[in-house]
């Protein structure tokens, strides 16, 4: 897949600088296996991780800490993959963490100098499928708080290519397992 394959790429001598949001998550740590021989950071709320990587941060995305990120130095793809999973509407968490702390994510990338961001979103944002196959055209229609969320977070990153910034949106299916 060629999405993987762009991290195994070297950035001139060195390898790539990857940055992972809710590294302790079902996604975040089963993207890790995919990026061996690069540089990656993982954050998030807990006091540790478990996954081998090359650094941790312990960082509530919902908080803004500047001074956190001065000694990551610059980094080149960020994979935002940190998120409230709660299905209650009424649940504050949900709009906390996939909307402002995804906006922190946003100030992230630009505060490290980052190329790009994946953003793990969820394919649910389309609502209700009128039209087979569904394409990126497709009304965008989420029938949750949660969903409505993610959609939010894809639009406070895109803000990112005025920048400069590559993001990419990955809608995936709810992940349950391998």
């Amino acid at each position: 897949m060629i999405l993987w394959n762009l991290w195994k790429l070297p950035i001139g001598d060195e390898f790539v600088k990857i940055l992972v949001t809710g590294i302790n998550g079902f996604v975040g740590s089963s993207l890790i296996p995919f990026f061996a021989g690069n540089y990656v950071i993982g954050v998030g709320r807990q006091d540790y991780c478990d996954i081998d990587i090359n650094c941790y941060l312990k960082w509530d995305i919902t908080y803004w800490d500047p001074d956190k990120f001065a000694q990551i130095g610059d980094v080149d793809v960020i994979i935002h993959a940190a998120a409230s999973l709660s299905v209650d509407d009424d649940d504050p968490d949900i709009v906390n963490v996939n909307c402002l702390g995804t906006y922190n994510v946003y100030k992230l990338a630009k505060h490290t100098k980052t190329k790009q961001v994946f953003y793990i979103s969820g394919a649910p944002i389309i609502g209700i499928p009128i039209e087979h196959p569904i394409t990126e055209k497709h009304i965008l229609e989420p029938q949750l708080m949660y969903h409505a969320t993610k959609l939010c977070g894809e639009y406070i990153l895109n803000q990112l290519n005025k920048l400069g910034i590559e993001v990419i949106n990955l809608r995936i299916n709810a992940p349950i397992g391998a």
